[in-house]
């Protein structure tokens, strides 16, 4: 696999803020940079507002969960909890034409913003997902989690 800050990545219109992650050696370590050569595969478009990311093709969103759980583990797990959420999302509802929905309460339980598709969402989340309600019961690594 490449440098994840070859130019191809940078031509899809990736934020800036997501290259400088990827010569992490800890990621590389874990394998969690070949699920982002995956994901990077089957997304079609990022798009950035009021500092949130998305990008439209879900189906491999879990790549992308594993790149945050592990880099932000201990110091941003809720703040990534909630964010898996509002990753997940298509291009008939987001769009770059509209506005990125808001974040809402954190001090809520968990759940699956309005705005997705509840039925693709639940077989989306829960396909890919051991635990989503209880992120720190995911597997350990990518490996453990086919």
């Amino acid at each position: 696999m490449g440098d994840f800050d070859a130019p191809r990545y940078v031509e899809t219109g990736r934020p800036e803020g997501f290259r400088r992650f990827g010569r992490d050696e800890k990621l590389r370590s874990l394998g969690i940079l070949d699920g982002l050569e995956v994901m990077y595969k089957g997304f079609t478009q990022w798009y950035y507002n009021n500092n949130y990311y998305y990008y439209y093709y879900y189906y491999y969103y879990y790549y992308y969960y594993y790149y945050y759980y592990y880099y932000y583990y201990y110091y941003y797990y809720y703040y990534y909890y909630y964010y898996y959420y509002y990753y997940y999302s298509c291009s008939s509802v987001v769009t770059p034409n509209k506005s990125a929905p808001k974040i809402e309460n954190s001090s809520k339980s968990p759940f699956i913003p309005t705005f997705i598709d509840q039925s693709v969402a639940h077989d989306a989340l829960w396909t890919y997902a051991p635990s989503v309600h209880h992120p720190l019961l995911w597997p350990v690594g990518p490996s453990e989690s086919h």
